[in-house]
C-alpha cells in the first residue's frame, strides 16, 4: 500500500467510521441472503414452483457458499479484504436484479447459486477489517455490536416482504440496497484501505504467509471443537425453523399465530442471549470465549431432558424451553464467529480461520434444514426432541475435552 493510504490519520473517528460502514454493509447482505427464504411461501402460493424447488434453490446456495467458505478466508488474508466485500456486493446485484426479471425456476437456481459463489470470502473479509487495531481498540464493544448483525439482517428481510406488493419486488429492494452499499464502499475507500493497512502492518502481529494455521489450530482443540460447532448450529437451526409447527402439531388449540408469535420472540431475543455473554465475560475476566459456550449448554441440557415428552409436558414449558435455546444459542455468533476467531488474528490468519468455522457452520444449516425437517416427518417430534437432548449431551461432553486444551494454547500465546 501507498504512504499515502497509510498515512496516520484520526483512529477513533476512523474506526467508528469503517466499523458503521462494514455493519450495514453486512446486515444488508444477511437480508439478501435471506429474501428468497422470504418469499418462498408467496412462491409457491402462486405456482411457480413447488416446495421442493424452492427448497433446492435455498439448499443449493449455502452448499456453494459452505464448500468456498475456506478458499474465501484464506483469500481474504492473502488479498486486500475490500476486494472480495466489493465481489460480494456485485454478485447479490446481479443475482437479485436477474430474478426480479426473471422467474423461472433454473434461472433463479443458477444465479442464486452464483449468489453464494460471490459471496465465498464476504464474512471472512468483513471479520479481517474489524480485526484491525484501529477498530478493536478505538470501537468500545465492536464484537458484541457486530453479532447483533444477523439477527437484524434476518429480520429485515421478512418485514420487507411483509411490506412490498409482490414478492419479486423484495429482490429489487435487495438490488437497490447493494448499489447504495456499493458506492457507498466507493466513497469511503481512503478510511477503509486504511484500517486494513494498520492491521497488516502493526508491529508484534504474526502474520506470517508460511503459518500452518491447521497445526495452530489442532494446538487450541480444533478437532473437538469442529462437532461442537456442528451440532450447535443443527440444534439453533433446526429449533428455530420448526419451532412453530413443533408446537401446533404438538398441542392442542395452537394457533399458527401464536407458534409464529412465539418463534419470532426466540429468535429476536438471540441479541438479549449475546448480551448475557457479554456481560459474564465483562464481570468474570478469568473466563474465556469457550467456557461461556460451554455455560449455555449447561443451562440449557436439565430443560431439554423434559423435551422428548413434548405434547405430554405442559405447553408454556416447552415453549420457554425453546425460546432459551434460541436465546442461549444465539450467543455462538459473538463467542465463535467473532471473539473465538479473532484470536487467530495473533497469527495473522483470522480470516482463513473463519472461513473454516464458517463453512462447519453452513453445512449444519443445510443439513439442519433438510434432517430435522425428514426425521419430523417419519419419526415425529418426540423422537427429534430426543436427538437435539443428544446432541446437547454430546457437545457438553466435547467441550469438557476442548476447554482445558484451549486454556492452555491461550496462555501459551499470550507468553
Amino acid at each position: 500500500m501507498s504512504d499515502k493510504i497509510c498515512e496516520k490519520d484520526s483512529d477513533v473517528k476512523t474506526g467508528y467510521l469503517v466499523f458503521l460502514i462494514t455493519y450495514v454493509a453486512y446486515v444488508m447482505v444477511c437480508m439478501t441472503r435471506t429474501c428468497f427464504s422470504a418469499a418462498t411461501a408467496q412462491v409457491v402460493k402462486e405456482g411457480l414452483m413447488t416446495k421442493s424447488q424452492t427448497g433446492l434453490i435455498t439448499t443449493s446456495f449455502y452448499l456453494v457458499y459452505a464448500a468456498l467458505q475456506v478458499p474465501g478466508g484464506m483469500l481474504a488474508d492473502k488479498i486486500k479484504p475490500i476486494k472480495l466485500v466489493m465481489l460480494g456486493i456485485i454478485g447479490t446485484f446481479i443475482a437479485n436484479t436477474v430474478i426480479y426479471f426473471n422467474n423461472r425456476f433454473y434461472v433463479m437456481l443458477i444465479f442464486w447459486v452464483l449468489n453464494g459463489l460471490s459471496q465465498m470470502g464476504f464474512w471472512p473479509a468483513i471479520l479481517k477489517i474489524l480485526a484491525s487495531d484501529v477498530i478493536t481498540k478505538n470501537v468500545k464493544n465492536s464484537s458484541f455490536l457486530f453479532s447483533t448483525s444477523t439477527a437484524i439482517g434476518f429480520s429485515f428481510s421478512y418485514l420487507v416482504a411483509s411490506l412490498v406488493k409482490k414478492w419479486q419486488d423484495n429482490f429489487l429492494f435487495s438490488s437497490f440496497m447493494m448499489m447504495v452499499i456499493f458506492f457507498m464502499l466507493l466513497l469511503f475507500l481512503k478510511p477503509i484501505k486504511y484500517v486494513t493497512c494498520e492491521n497488516n502492518t502493526e508491529e508484534g502481529k504474526v502474520a506470517e504467509n508460511n503459518i500452518n494455521i491447521l497445526k495452530v489450530l489442532n494446538s487450541g482443540g480444533f478437532m473437538l471443537l469442529v462437532p461442537a460447532i456442528f451440532l450447535w448450529t443443527l440444534v439453533k437451526t433446526g429449533t428455530a425453523a420448526l419451532m412453530a409447527t413443533m408446537l401446533m402439531e404438538s398441542y392442542d388449540n395452537v394457533s399458527s399465530s401464536l407458534g409464529n408469535l412465539i418463534t419470532s420472540i426466540s429468535v429476536f431475543s438471540g441479541i438479549f442471549g449475546v448480551l448475557f455473554v457479554k456481560i459474564l465475560l465483562d464481570k468474570f475476566k478469568k473466563l474465556n470465549q469457550l467456557i461461556v459456550f460451554e455455560i449455555s449448554f449447561l443451562i440449557l441440557l436439565p430443560f431439554w431432558i423434559f423435551m422428548p415428552k413434548i405434547g405430554v409436558i405442559n405447553f408454556w414449558f416447552a415453549a420457554f424451553s425453546l425460546y432459551l435455546t434460541q436465546l442461549l444459542l444465539a450467543a455462538g455468533q459473538l463467542i465463535i464467529n467473532i471473539d473465538y476467531v479473532m484470536v487467530f488474528s495473533k497469527f495473522g490468519k483470522e480470516a482463513t480461520v473463519s472461513g473454516i468455522v464458517n463453512a462447519v457452520a453452513s453445512f449444519a444449516f443445510v443439513a439442519a434444514n433438510y434432517g430435522s425437517t425428514r426425521v419430523a416427518d417419519v419419526f415425529g417430534w418426540k423422537t427429534l426432541c430426543t436427538i437435539f437432548l443428544i446432541m446437547i449431551i454430546a457437545i457438553n461432553l466435547l467441550m469438557f475435552f476442548v476447554l482445558p486444551i484451549w486454556e492452555k494454547f491461550l496462555k501459551r500465546i499470550e507468553n
